[in-house]
């Protein structure tokens, strides 16, 4: 960012609204604005990011274009730096948003923080929702929901280029809650769903609708109390998402949202080659 002039600044910032909406853009620009943050509190961190990325504070991220946009090719573009990589492939309409990582450091912003006001926790909802959920389990169902904590372990599944098809579920099944568990475990993923533009959130929820509910799974590793280090996953036919804040004393929140099949667009590039039939 930092090497484009003003006016593609304003067209990359158009491009990223329509991509996730108000919600998605708002936590992205949070997420840049706390490098002051870190910065400040970690001046190895500084040296060794001036060193990779050259004194660009929250422009330090990168624009990549992938193909030639086209309402009939397919292309995708991705942006990202420290704590943030966006992924947006589309094809003749469709369009994959995963993979999707956002982090946070730290949690909150401390007394006497920059990069936003005191108090400020961009990843909340994340949070939060997950926590409720697993609060709200009985006995029997937390003892099937919980995972022994790891320190320090980050995420567990999610960094290769491909979701392994046979990776196991793990946690609770939806068919495993109630009702009101089941509509806390959907405000979850809605969340998650509610970082891209509302049109790209709602074909996300119908696709997970499809799938079932049920089919989906949900652990959690760690305490309850809030700014405890801790970990969980929901993991279902059209989704795997990770939240782990299991370093830097549970300050250090890495999210990542992917699709076990969709990741980089790969399922509407093959339907777009199999009905082409190889014909271009």
């Amino acid at each position: 960012m930092a090497d484009m002039s003003d006016p593609s600044q304003a067209k990359l910032t158009g491009l990223l609204a329509a991509s996730l909406g108000t919600t998605g853009l708002r936590k992205a620009d949070e997420v840049r604005a706390l490098e002051a943050e870190v910065q400040r509190q970690e001046a190895w961190y500084r040296k060794i990011a001036i060193g990779l990325f050259g004194d660009g504070g929250d422009k330090a991220y990168f624009l990549s274009i992938y193909g030639e946009p086209s309402a009939d090719n397919p292309w995708g573009y991705r942006f990202d730096g420290h704590h943030l990589s966006l992924n947006f492939t589309t094809l003749e309409g469709g369009v994959s948003p995963t993979p999707f990582f956002l982090g946070a450091e730290p949690r909150s912003i401390p007394e006497g923080g920059i990069g936003g006001p005191v108090g400020l926790r961009v990843l909340a909802d994340e949070e939060d929702r997950a926590r409720e959920l697993y609060e709200s389990l009985d006995d029997a169902q937390r003892k099937k929901a919980t995972l022994e904590l790891q320190l320090d372990r980050g995420l567990f599944v999610g960094s290769g280029e491909r979701v392994d098809p046979n990776l196991p579920r793990v946690g609770i099944a939806g068919a495993d809650l109630g009702d009101a568990q089941k509509k806390r475990l959907m405000a979850l993923l809605e969340t998650y769903f509610g970082n891209v533009a509302p049109g790209l959130a709602a074909r996300e929820k119908a696709r997970l609708e499809a799938a079932g509910i049920d089919s989906v799974h949900f652990s959690w590793a760690g305490s309850t109390t809030p700014g405890a280090e801790i970990y969980y996953r929901v993991h279902g036919p059209t989704v795997l998402i990770e939240f782990d804040n299991t370093t830097g004393d549970g300050e250090h929140i890495h999210t990542l949202w992917r699709d076990p099949t969709r990741d980089f667009g790969r399922d509407l590039l093959r339907q777009h080659y199999e009905s082409d039939q190889h014909e271009h």
